[in-house]
């Protein structure tokens, strides 16, 4: 499957929010790993998925998803599929990292990408 530089990743992504908006969905998701270095401009190496370890909550906790809501993962799977990636490019790999503390400032380092 294809491997995502920044640009191809920005698009998946934005091609995620825009199939679940049009589903009438949304989700405010946390991306770890060499998705978020890369999207976040850190590296430049591609990466072949985006890590969730959850969702961003309005109060602006993280929530740990046991496991991509079925509205998510169908429009992760359409995204894939359009655009070459294996189905599972959207995983939660590590969203054992919720099992503990996180880190301290964490959330505060946290950034949108649009």
């Amino acid at each position: 499957m294809a491997d995502l530089d920044r640009s191809s990743l920005n698009a998946a992504f934005r091609a995620l929010g825009d199939v679940l908006g049009a589903r009438g969905y949304a989700y405010d998701l946390v991306i770890v790993g060499g998705a978020a270095l890369l999207l976040g401009g850190t590296v430049s190496r591609p990466t072949k998925d985006g890590d969730v370890v959850g969702e961003r909550r309005p109060d602006s906790s993280i929530a740990r998803l046991d496991m991509l809501p079925p509205e998510l993962a169908r429009a992760a799977i359409d995204v894939a599929r359009a655009y070459g990636l294996a189905d599972d490019w959207l995983n939660l790999g590590p969203a054992s990292l919720l099992d503990g503390p996180l880190p301290g400032g964490f959330e505060e380092r946290l950034r949108p990408v649009a």
